[in-house]
């Protein structure tokens, strides 16, 4: 389950940006395989091109 999420444009930029925060690696791939098709099939002829998915470690803090 998502820690939480945040979804941002910046106005002058034309580019929109998701990000969601899960609790581990493994769960980040499970949800992928589940919904990158769904977001390729939505974003397909309204897209200027597929979007840029990139994982980031997260730092925790005590």
């Amino acid at each position: 389950m998502p820690g939480g999420y945040l979804f941002w444009r910046p106005p002058e930029s034309g580019q929109y940006g998701l990000y969601v925060l899960w609790s581990s690696h493994e769960e980040a791939d499970a949800a992928a395989r589940i919904i990158r098709p769904k977001l390729d099939h939505h974003l397909s002829g309204n897209a200027p091109a597929p979007p840029d998915t990139r994982l980031f470690p997260v730092i925790e803090f005590a």
